[in-house]
């Protein structure tokens, strides 16, 4: 093996979860030994070294979620490896039902971004992704990377090389990442939320208390004539392209979920991207977790964190040529 140097390294994954990035090291062709030449001193991020797709690949784990966390590293990142052509933040996001153009998305699609929108700002226009740093590989700019998939037939080539990597993930025990099962995908009505129906002053009185969050529906009794019934075909995970919000606060009604999907035209919502966004060249590959509404758990994230790492396994595999 070649003398690897900081300038060695052309990718970086970035994870907010710890099982995001378990599955994403579990897809590395090779690590590498934790060379201590290969970080400043002054680095306090701890990063898995690899090969995935034929590039040399940092994953890094944030120390905890939002934006802040995601700039911090980011910049730890820039000046610890500075060759770095390409940043994929990748894991788990909420979605927006259906997609801006109409197309319907599923627990356990991948989005994929063209552009962020921070949200909870007073302004909150889209952002393309930065140019990649001179003498990078141009293959690897996110431009040039998104361009490969404008045609519906080019999105469908890469959703049909991700399968099979999204499978082998999913297989693996240590995971614990099995397909949940379309049984599991449920999607209630915007307006109807999340609560305990009878012995809570919270809930009661049109909140959600903290007890309620994050239980599965079956147990406080939702409504399921206010599911909405969807049916979704035995092709896999899909893969959809658009504007990925990003917020500092976890989106958890359905109504202000369509608010916002409305008003920026997202497909999806995330914490950390932003934080990225204006220091590495950046595409967000995100698996969907959830619908961004009152009714989210963490049954999907394993599934999810699988097939977002397996699309970003595809996606520098078409770099790659």
């Amino acid at each position: 093996m070649p003398l690897l140097v900081p300038s060695s390294f052309s990718v970086a994954l970035i994870c907010a979860l710890p099982l995001e990035a378990a599955a994403a090291t579990a897809l590395l062709d090779t690590i590498y030994p934790p060379f201590t030449h290969l970080t400043r001193p002054t680095d306090p991020n701890t990063y898995t070294l690899g090969r995935l797709a034929g590039h040399n690949t940092v994953i890094a784990l944030l120390p905890g979620a939002g934006k802040l966390n995601a700039a911090l590293l980011a910049v730890d990142l820039r000046i610890s490896f500075p060759a770095l052509a390409l940043a994929l933040v990748v894991g788990v996001a909420g979605a927006v039902p259906t997609s801006p153009s109409g197309v319907p998305i599923h627990l356990g699609d991948v989005l994929v971004s063209t552009a962020v929108a921070e949200f909870d700002l007073e302004t909150a226009n889209p952002r393309a992704p930065m140019p990649a740093p001179p003498g990078a590989n141009p293959a690897l700019a996110p431009r040039a990377l998104l361009s490969r998939f404008a045609s519906p037939a080019a999105a469908s080539r890469l959703r049909a090389r991700m399968g099979p990597y999204a499978a082998q993930l999913a297989a693996r025990p240590e995971l614990r990442a099995a397909y949940p099962g379309p049984q599991a995908d449920r999607l209630f009505a915007s307006a109807y939320q999340h609560r305990h129906r009878r012995g809570c002053s919270i809930c009661s009185s049109g909140g959600m208390c903290s007890a309620v969050m994050g239980t599965d529906c079956s147990s406080i009794g939702c409504d399921l004539g206010y599911e909405i019934r969807r049916v979704k075909g035995a092709r896999g995970p899909g893969v959809h392209f658009g504007v990925m919000g990003c917020s500092d606060w976890v989106v958890r009604a359905g109504t202000e979920r369509d608010g916002v999907a409305v008003r920026e035209q997202v497909v999806g919502f995330e914490m950390e991207a932003a934080g990225v966004w204006d220091t590495l060249p950046t595409i967000v590959v995100k698996g969907v977790a959830d619908y961004a509404d009152s009714h989210k758990t963490k049954g999907w994230q394993a599934y999810a964190s699988v097939t977002a790492a397996a699309c970003a396994r595809a996606l520098l595999e078409e770099a790659s040529g």
